[in-house]
């Protein structure tokens, strides 16, 4: 099996009928140095930042909607989560990114992980404990 830069794929322009993106994500909890260096590894991203990787799934995305065909359909994994204290809205960016390049959001569908994360060590929350992800389903808007 070969791999490729997922930011720079080898295929023609639409030449799937569907097309399944599953970005790498921060791991839960994975903002240590030993998590995040490991994530990277495994991924082969050279970025050392959450804005950096941020940008690097934008451009997956941008390479997965080129390779999907005009009638086809793109499936994208996407899941919001906080990091840092603070919330990161990647779901609605994701969305948005595609939009703007000429998709429409054709259907959601919501993956329960569990009961979420966190647990003994949460004295006070703060926020909605994220423990979903959302299988995004968009198709070319000429349809």
């Amino acid at each position: 099996m070969s791999t490729h830069d997922f930011t720079a794929l080898p295929y023609a322009d639409g030449e799937f009928d569907v097309v399944c993106y599953d970005p790498p994500y921060i791991p839960q909890g994975g903002t240590g140095y030993s998590a995040l260096d490991e994530f990277r590894n495994r991924f082969g991203l050279l970025q050392r930042n959450e804005d950096g990787l941020l940008g690097t799934i934008m451009a997956g995305a941008s390479e997965a909607a080129r390779v999907t065909h005009p009638d086809g359909v793109l499936c994208v994994k996407a899941m919001d989560f906080v990091n840092g204290g603070r919330f990161r809205d990647w779901t609605y960016r994701i969305h948005a990114h595609l939009i703007e390049l000429g998709m429409v959001l054709h259907d959601e569908v919501i993956h329960n992980a569990g009961s979420g994360p966190g647990g003994h060590n949460i004295e006070a929350a703060k926020r909605a404990r994220r423990c979903h992800s959302k299988l995004l389903v968009f198709t070319w808007s000429h349809r």
